[in-house]
């Protein structure tokens, strides 16, 4: 049996969803909400909500995936490619099928930051569910380093059986890109030959 179906075949189990070539993640995420019953909302972090946020959060944030008790919100960056998007959708998708759970150890600098980002990411919540969902986020901050790379693995597996966002781009490459990668290939001390178009 090749990777890819034994990747296919993990990932129905886990989510019982079969992953075709070219499935988008949003396609993805709505088919596993109906699949578990629960909305999940895929929402951009755009200029005017990352605004919000604290400079210093902003720069390590590259998703955030909040559980209510009717929906699960992943929040993913639009300042950077659809490759990179995609994989942060996944991730914290990962994150959430894995039933992750993170130490909750955080210093009062991270929980305050955490407020702001909750506050920042969800404005219309109730004083009393904004409180539980803090809690809620704040036991899964912190996650371990096994934790992080089960969730890059689904991420990185799901791109690996879709093609990834990628297939949109993939082009024929310019003669200069050619002779650009023929000269790497030289330089890295390739033996593999040179590319064709």
């Amino acid at each position: 049996m090749t990777r890819h179906r034994s990747q296919i075949r993990a990932m129905k189990s886990l989510t019982g969803i079969t992953i075709r070539e070219g499935m988008p993640a949003e396609e993805f995420c709505q088919k596993l909400a109906l699949e578990r019953g629960q909305h999940i909302h895929l929402i951009p972090m755009t200029a005017p909500l990352l605004a919000r946020i604290p400079a210093s959060m902003r720069r390590v944030l590259t998703g955030v995936w909040i559980a209510l008790p009717d929906a699960d919100h992943i929040f993913y960056p639009t300042d950077t490619s659809p490759v990179h998007q995609e994989n942060a959708i996944m991730h914290e998708v990962g994150h959430m099928l894995k039933g992750h759970c993170g130490t909750g150890q955080l210093n009062d600098l991270r929980k305050t930051l955490l407020e702001l980002l909750v506050t920042a990411l969800l404005p219309n919540l109730s004083p009393a569910l904004l409180q539980r969902t803090i809690l809620r986020v704040k036991g899964r901050t912190g996650y371990t380093a096994h934790q992080e790379e089960e969730a890059e693995q689904f991420a990185e597996d799901y791109a690996d059986i879709t093609g990834g966002v990628l297939q949109s781009y993939q082009r024929a490459l310019t003669e200069d890109e050619v002779a650009i990668v023929n000269r790497l290939a030289i330089l890295l001390g390739s033996t593999a030959g040179n590319v064709h178009e």
